[in-house]
């Protein structure tokens, strides 16, 4: 899926890998760690609809992984 995210304190716009959507949020997977309580404004583009989904969200938590396949 593609997914952009602008960091709402620095306007900053980047992608991110979108890993897994449930009810209690969304993990991004970014090439940056953030600061909790980041708040982002996030559209997510999925296959086969029109228009990307729009939603505003805070970071709960972030960590930096040591290697890309840590999360593939």
């Amino acid at each position: 899926m593609s997914t952009t995210f602008k960091d709402l304190h620095s306007g900053k716009t980047r992608r991110a890998l979108t890993k897994d959507i449930g009810g209690n949020g969304v993990c991004l997977v970014t090439e940056d760690e953030m600061a909790t309580g980041t708040p982002l404004a996030v559209q997510i583009t999925l296959p086969d609809h029109p228009a990307p989904i729009a939603f505003l969200g805070d970071v709960v938590w972030s960590a930096l992984l040591m290697e890309a396949s840590q999360y593939s």
